[in-house]
């Protein structure tokens, strides 16, 4: 496979995340499963391309990931999802809003 992957992502937080080292080594979780995809895309001779979009704009996707985020975010406070082990102080003041 030759070609290239678009991701697109309305937030930047996440963007930073997957972006800047400094902020990766904090999650290493991700970091292990970025580097595991990173290589598998490699391997294809792929490349992968992170898009900023705007939130809320009516693209498909991105309105089906705010929804199954929130679905989780709600699980989590009903007791029916744990909650990860690992999250910062503005991951946790971020879900707190989203589900005020």
């Amino acid at each position: 496979m030759n070609g290239c992957v678009y991701i697109f992502c309305d937030c930047q937080k996440a963007i930073d995340v997957l972006t800047q080292l400094h902020e990766l080594i904090k999650h290493p979780g991700v970091f292990v499963k970025v580097k595991h995809l990173g290589e598998l895309l490699k391997a294809k001779l792929c490349i992968a391309r992170l898009v900023k979009i705007q939130g809320h704009t009516g693209i498909a996707g991105n309105e089906r990931a705010d929804l199954e985020v929130k679905i989780a975010a709600m699980s989590i406070v009903n007791g029916k999802m744990d909650a990860p082990t690992n999250i910062s102080i503005a991951d946790a003041y971020k879900m707190s809003a989203d589900i005020a």
